[in-house]
């Protein structure tokens, strides 16, 4: 590994974070989860995020992305994150910091337009074109803890959150409009909430076409535009390569 490049890619939610130390043939090196890191519910978040950085190796580093629950360039807190990040990771990696919807999206479609849905603790939708425009479409959190419930008001409630998150899909593709009309793109989906076949078939439904399963997992959203600003050549077999790595038993266990 001495003379291997490398990138790291970071998921951090409220929940869990996630690191993978990748090589330039979209293997995983290393790995390695823990507590969250959102400054705004972890008071430890700054140890739980410095423990993860520092538990893989750091030779031949060359670009680091981390997607943050909660992150904006602008707060206090985010400056505080990349501070810790700087520290951890040194001064010869390129470090990218960016909100973790940003880094879902890209995972769900590999780059590529769409819409992306997340519904877990909070409820949001990220619609992006090819061509690097975005827009979100937020509501405050919505919470299903009758999730897999068979009664008719357990149903109806799973159906109004299914029509909730719809539109906030068609909220975010209105915002991209040209005119009058909105662009057609595919939609694809993450979070616990999604999780639920009934409700992405409601989803569904509403919007009018089936959902696309995410092409990676969050993870794989950081690893390629930590790929990317490294310089490395990303292409449709390197994205193969990057899922055969991170969907393998072992690693799909570290990281659930």
């Amino acid at each position: 590994m001495l003379h291997t490049q490398t990138i790291l890619a970071l998921d951090g939610g409220g929940t869990h974070t996630r690191i993978a130390l990748i090589a330039r043939d979209a293997h995983v090196l290393a790995h390695a989860s823990g507590p969250g890191c959102n400054p705004y519910d972890r008071p430890e978040w700054a140890d739980n995020l410095r423990t993860l950085l520092c538990s893989v190796p750091h030779t031949g580093l060359r670009a680091a992305v981390l997607g943050m629950a909660g992150y904006d360039g602008a707060r206090p807190s985010s400056l505080a994150q990349r501070d810790v990040a700087l520290t951890a990771l040194g001064p010869d990696c390129v470090l990218e910091l960016e909100n973790d919807v940003q880094t879902a999206h890209r995972a769900a479609f590999a780059g590529s337009a769409g819409v992306f849905v997340l519904a877990g603790t909070g409820s949001v939708a990220q619609a992006s074109t090819q061509d690097g425009r975005s827009a979100v479409g937020n509501v405050t959190p919505t919470v299903l803890a009758l999730a897999h419930a068979q009664d008719p008001h357990a149903m109806a409630l799973l159906q109004a959150a299914g029509t909730h998150l719809a539109a906030l899909a068609r909220t975010a593709c209105r915002a991209l409009a040209t005119g009058q009309t909105a662009p057609d793109m595919p939609w694809s989906y993450g979070g616990s909430v999604l999780h639920s076949l009934f409700i992405r078939d409601h989803v569904a439904t509403v919007l009018g076409q089936a959902a696309v399963s995410p092409a990676l997992p969050p993870l794989g959203g950081a690893a390629l535009r930590a790929a990317h600003l490294a310089g490395w050549e990303v292409n449709t077999a390197w994205v193969d390569r990057l899922r055969q790595t991170l969907f393998p038993q072992t690693l799909q266990n570290a990281l659930s």
